[in-house]
């Protein structure tokens, strides 16, 4: 992966816009990450909370680069919150990357 694709990866996980626990959420949120693109933070009825792209319009055949679960929510670091997620997010913008096709 080129150094400068890792970096907007990267940086799509972080959200500048202080701390959010699982419990603030109420059913779905929009957040920009640090990259400049937006997520959709859903919580499911279940509980579970599902990650996107706040667009949704990609689609990854054979890789979830599109969308996470959080797996361990809540981890206390500093001022800030870690969520454990179980895939690597790419932001909408390389769709080219891990074979993405807009979504029709």
């Amino acid at each position: 992966m080129p150094h400068a694709l890792s970096a907007q990866v990267l940086s799509y996980h972080v959200i500048p816009a202080g701390a959010l626990n699982s419990k603030q959420l109420q059913n779905q949120a929009y957040i920009t990450a640090l990259q400049g693109e937006s997520l959709a933070i859903k919580k499911r009825s279940s509980g579970s909370v599902r990650i996107t792209a706040a667009a949704n319009l990609y689609y990854i055949p054979g890789a979830p680069c599109y969308r996470a679960n959080v797996i361990v929510p809540d981890i206390r670091a500093g001022n800030s919150i870690i969520h454990v997620i179980d895939a690597v997010l790419v932001p909408p913008s390389y769709r080219g990357c891990c074979g993405a096709q807009t979504h029709m």
